[in-house]
């Protein structure tokens, strides 16, 4: 053992690898470092990177999508018979003599078609903005989950943007396009470089945090 090194071959004055203080910087996750044991053996446990911009305006985003859908279903409360109307007149089957043997009043079928499409869309406004809260603790699974709902809502957007000016609610419309745009910026910054190596670093970080 030569004079410049330690007792297990370690350069003098140089703690070993695995004993380096801190996590990696950030943006890279420890791939290709040796082992690191588990914090309690002389390795702090890591602290939580600050997020990028990009993350906390990504899910800003689409925290203004979820409002903006919300407020959109509350929309249509004080125009309820107008809504009713407006599947009436979009759905011609109602006026088929066949559907008017059955004794199925058309007024409270739509009625209750409407009442399930609100419900419905409340409960995935909150199922959406779970998957934003898990995202913001870093885990990358619900910024998946996001990017998938992201895209089902850029479609729906494309498809309202075809049909724009025949809805007879202007202030509707606008707010779905609102909405649109902002799952759109949600989507591409969390997309972006900086929003990956943070969630992989997260991951990273709780891969060695007991």
């Amino acid at each position: 053992m030569t004079s410049g090194q330690g007792q297990h071959g370690e350069p003098q004055g140089q703690p070993p690898q695995w004993q380096q203080p801190g996590p990696p910087p950030y943006g890279q996750p420890p791939y290709g470092y040796a082992p690191m044991p588990p914090p309690g053996y002389g390795q702090p446990a890591p602290e939580p990177q600050e997020r990028p911009l990009p993350v906390r305006a990504g899910l800003g985003a689409f925290m203004v999508s979820i409002v903006l859908s919300v407020a959109g279903t509350l929309f249509a409360w004080p125009n309820w018979d107008t809504f009713v109307d407006q599947v009436l007149a979009q759905q011609p089957g109602f006026e088929d003599p066949q559907f008017q043997e059955s004794g199925v009043d058309p007024a409270a079928f739509a009625d209750t078609f409407m009442t399930l499409f609100v419900v419905v869309g409340l409960l995935f406004a909150g199922l959406y903005l779970l998957f934003v809260w898990f995202a913001w603790r870093g885990y990358n699974w619900a910024r998946i989950v996001l990017f998938v709902l992201g895209g089902l809502g850029i479609a729906g957007g494309l498809v309202n943007l075809a049909s724009l000016g025949s809805s007879p609610f202007p202030s509707l419309t606008a707010l779905s396009m609102f909405s649109f745009l902002a799952v759109l910026v949600g989507v591409v910054l969390l997309a972006r470089r900086p929003s990956s190596e943070w969630f992989a670093s997260e991951k990273w970080r709780r891969s060695v945090t007991p």
